[in-house]
């Protein structure tokens, strides 16, 4: 039976192999795949030798490491990971659950499934984070990796099984981890405990810095609860860090020692592994069909996901039904309660605590929040993509409906314009309420209220410019845009995401010059009059700029529109997969 879950395994890895260098074939993965290249090896070499690394790692180094792995296994214990961990395809499902196969071999072929993406990662580190820039052999690097990404990919499948044997009626499941249990328990229980005492101190040392804070939290890991939660953690860390080779050597046996525990536990775990596995596969694929569904000209209330937040009129204008269906499929009643919810307790906390610590860490975070805001604009018309680029693949569908073709795409491009430009200005207001109680911080807090008003009414501009690119795209050259919602990427698709993101930059910032130029040229000529018309001057010259990208973008719709008009049903349903 090993040898058959092998072969199984290894047959498919040579499959998906052969797909991906046909794949290659084609320019558009091709250029993907070498940008990608060369973006990480840019960050990740080209950046020079990190001296601080070759002479000797930081204090803090093991202990965040150690941290961060020991939040990634309580969070498989919190956060139901096995829907995940447990699924199977749908394939896999029909033919091996019902053969005579043992639950072991099950979890072997599990096991062994997941370790094609661990070793391609631990490829990866070994290949960036070789001799040349990290002082360590590449060899050494990549098992190190290995064993990390291996042990917890086994911790997650053991708590899946320990969680899934929970559910059994009856206090049966609860009786059969009289170790386990009380283990997971008292790590939780001794993090807290840990954290709520040294919150005070943490609090004190959030006002002097990002690096005061650091300490802090360096000393609070100390304490003997939380030592002995992070032990078993750092011993899978220190591998990843030793620099010598008899370090690396005497770092080895102990994680060996981890991964060993961690598999004879998942392999020895008492659970209903067959019932457990077939419901986790089985809501696996009915999320797969709803997001296939959300962007197909379907009533969206069909997924099962809660009620819209608001009802179709059954009368008004047509196109109005695209833009109710495009909303709906990302944003129910729900859902969009869960979030408003979320965002204001965020921003009435943010400020909060940014008025009583003014400064130190939630500056920073304020900062990160401004970046990822930046990063967004940039980013974001590759995440909603409730437009055009998922609603071609239906285009027959689409060209029965009694709608001009100016109607669809504005229909289509303003529902993922919506959600992005709301998207946006939730991430800035919280970056404004960190930044509320920095008065040194630059610019001050004037500046920072007038900005946030210009964004909200900036920003819905600029993401429709962008998301016309998109969507233009999407029809003139289908074969180079993925079409359909989107979807986890392969390497090469950070290459792709880069040049779509240039590119787009590039043709935006083409489209905004004569509305930036209008509006300036508004605003000098009102600034003439004197320091009393500064408001009017703003006013009338972002005015002009909006009324000046409105028409722009009117025209681009037309554009499109008569574009959309003429696109063969054939050519859009099969290309751009």
């Amino acid at each position: 039976m090993v040898r058959a879950v092998a072969y199984l395994a290894l047959t498919s890895a040579r499959n998906r192999a052969a797909l991906l260098a046909r794949r290659l074939r084609r320019p558009r993965y091709l250029l993907a795949l070498v940008a990608a290249a060369l973006y990480l090896w840019f960050f990740l070499v080209g950046g020079g030798r990190p001296e601080q690394l070759i002479g000797g790692r930081p204090a803090w180094l093991e202990t965040g490491l150690a941290a961060l792995f020991l939040g990634a296994a309580l969070w498989a214990w919190l956060a139901g990971a096995e829907r995940r961990a447990l699924a199977f395809e749908p394939a896999e499902v029909q033919f091996l659950f019902p053969a005579p196969v043992a639950r072991a071999a099950l979890i072997h072929y599990k096991l062994l499934r997941a370790q094609l993406l661990i070793l391609l990662n631990a490829l990866f580190w070994a290949v960036f984070l070789s001799r040349e820039a990290f002082g360590v052999s590449a060899w050494r690097r990549g098992l190190a990796v290995w064993l990390a990404l291996s042990t917890l990919q086994m911790h997650r499948l053991g708590a899946s099984l320990t969680r899934a044997s929970l559910r059994e009626p009856g206090a049966a499941g609860w009786k059969r981890h009289p170790v386990i249990l009380p283990v997971v328990g008292g790590t939780i229980l001794a993090v807290l405990v840990t954290i709520l005492a040294a919150l005070p101190e943490l609090q004190r040392a959030a006002r002097e810095g990002i690096d005061s804070l650091g300490r802090a939290a360096l000393v609070m890991s100390d304490a003997p609860a939380l030592r002995t939660a992070l032990a078993p953690f750092r011993l899978l860390a220190r591998p990843l860090l030793a620099l010598a080779a008899p370090e690396w050597w005497r770092a080895l046996l102990p994680a060996l020692a981890v991964l060993l525990v961690h598999y004879v536990w998942v392999v020895r775990a008492d659970a209903s592994f067959e019932e457990a596995a077939v419901e986790a596969s089985f809501a696996r694929a009915r999320r797969v069909d709803r997001r296939r569904g959300a962007s197909m000209l379907v009533d969206a209330s069909a997924a099962g996901v809660g009620p819209p937040v608001t009802r179709l009129a059954p009368t008004g204008w047509p196109a109005a039904a695209l833009f109710w269906k495009n909303v709906t499929a990302l944003l129910r009643r729900r859902r969009l309660a869960l979030l408003v919810i979320g965002i204001a307790a965020g921003a009435a906390a943010l400020g909060a605590v940014s008025v009583a610590l003014a400064g130190g860490l939630v500056e920073t975070l304020g900062s990160a929040l401004v970046v990822w805001a930046v990063f967004g604009v940039l980013m974001g018309p590759q995440w909603i993509r409730n437009d055009l680029r998922g609603d071609l693949g239906h285009l027959a569908v689409l060209r029965t409906y009694p709608l001009r073709g100016r109607d669809v795409v504005a229909a289509e491009v303003a529902a993922s314009a919506l959600l992005l430009s709301l998207l946006h200005l939730a991430v800035l207001t919280l970056a404004w309420c960190a930044l509320l109680g920095s008065t040194d911080y630059s610019p001050g807090p004037e500046m920072r209220t007038r900005l946030l008003l210009g964004a909200a009414l900036v920003l819905p501009a600029v993401n429709v410019l962008a998301l016309l690119v998109h969507n233009a795209a999407a029809l003139l050259y289908p074969e180079w845009v993925h079409l359909g919602p989107a979807r986890a990427g392969r390497f090469e698709a950070l290459g792709q995401a880069m040049i779509v993101a240039i590119a787009v930059a590039l043709v935006v910032a083409v489209l905004l010059a004569p509305a930036a130029a209008i509006g300036a040229g508004i605003h000098l000529a009102v600034g003439l009059v004197g320091r009393r018309a500064e408001t009017a001057a703003w006013f009338l010259g972002g005015a002009g700029a909006l009324a000046t990208a409105a028409v722009e973008t009117w025209w681009l719709v037309g554009w499109l529109g008569r574009v959309f008009e003429r696109t063969e049903p054939e050519g859009a349903e099969t290309a751009g997969g």
